[in-house]
């Protein structure tokens, strides 16, 4: 295919669907096509594929929900200002006494 390069070929490379543009009306039929083939993976039989969907929505939730809380505790380490437990005055006599003042 790529020796000949002929019109119909949407793909620049053979095998690679790297740089094609997919409609959202394809990316929902790829979407829906991956979700059945996952169900079937997992011999779901006792779920309906509705039931099977929506568990995996949830699952993913729950991981972002943990990522997010994960991000919001490490941004508050960063945006917490360490008060000093050492008066103003009490810092001015430390460094009064030192030999550099």
């Amino acid at each position: 295919m790529d020796l000949f390069k002929p019109n119909y070929n949407i793909c620049l490379i053979a095998g690679s669907s790297l740089g094609r543009i997919t409609s959202a009306e394809t990316r929902l039929k790829l979407r829906n096509a991956w979700s059945v083939r996952l169900h079937n993976k997992h011999n779901s039989t006792d779920i309906t594929l509705s039931e099977f969907i929506l568990d995996t929505f949830l699952e993913r939730l729950a991981i972002l929900e943990l990522n997010i809380g994960k991000l919001h505790k490490n941004f508050q380490q960063i945006t917490t200002v360490n008060v000093s437990k050492v008066t103003m005055e009490t810092r001015l006599k430390i460094l009064a006494s030192t030999k550099t003042s």
